[in-house]
């Protein structure tokens, strides 16, 4: 059955208040694409109809509809229809989109609960029957490989455990990490413990004396590039970016 398309003003569309859960909505990566985005608007038009509910809330062409208001349209063609897991199909017309990691995590958060819902009641979307595990009508939702959702899910459960103990060792560099990607969470918690570590290395427990080997290492390498106090910390900083600032405090105090 073919959709009606019809045609309704830009303004009374509303976006939908959960996009912004799953997609960034923001920052120079989003803005370049929508510059992108509006100029071809402008030069070929709307060639992709919007897809609103009932109630004229968007399913599907955020990005679109933002370009139409910055564009002064006034009128776009929708198709209408009756969602009844809006979450789900707002994902799963985006299937195709470039997503961050941290966007296709967001995604799996959000249908992972709902499939595994459906499949305990003996259905999936539209009362088909499910088909395969869990992960593998994720692999299918979302255009992503078994192996992949894997590993996203290995990550998510990683960074819950990295965020926990970076808050217990510094609460002040949980709260800059704790909604960046994974890869900056993983980093701060290689720091944390790196810190955590280097007690280990120092002669007696609760003792700030150095061991001798790297004492002397140490002094070989003053000796021979004879450093500024600025290079020495420029060099630390790279190599502890998160929490040299706060170790150097608590020396100092």
């Amino acid at each position: 059955m073919v959709s009606k398309i019809s045609i309704v003003e830009v303004s009374s569309i509303k976006p939908n208040p959960r996009n912004s859960e799953v997609y960034d909505i923001k920052g120079l990566k989003f803005e370049d694409g929508i510059n992108e985005l509006a100029s071809s608007i402008k030069e070929s038009g709307l060639l992709e109809p919007l897809v609103i509910n009932k109630k004229d809330v968007l399913i599907s062409g955020h990005r679109r509809l933002l370009c139409l208001q910055r564009l002064g349209i006034e009128k776009c063609e929708v198709i209408k229809k009756d969602i009844k897991d809006e979450m789900m199909t707002l994902i799963g017309y985006n299937r195709q989109r470039i997503k961050t990691p941290d966007e296709i995590k967001r995604e799996i958060l959000i249908l992972e609960p709902i499939l595994k819902s459906q499949t305990k009641m003996g259905k999936t979307k539209e009362g088909d029957s499910p088909s395969g595990s869990v992960r593998k009508q994720l692999s299918k939702q979302l255009g992503k490989s078994e192996s992949t959702i894997q590993r996203y899910k290995t990550e998510m459960d990683r960074t819950e455990v990295e965020l926990a103990e970076i808050k217990k060792r510094n609460p002040k560099l949980y709260e800059e990490v704790k909604d960046k990607p994974y890869q900056v969470i993983k980093k701060a918690h290689n720091e944390i413990k790196a810190d955590i570590n280097m007690v280990k290395e120092f002669k007696g427990v609760g003792t700030r004396k150095v061991k001798k080997g790297f004492r002397k290492d140490f002094n070989i390498l003053l000796d021979r590039y004879k450093p500024s106090v600025h290079e020495l910390y420029v060099l630390m900083k790279e190599y502890k970016s998160f929490t040299l600032d706060n170790e150097l405090r608590k020396l100092i105090d």
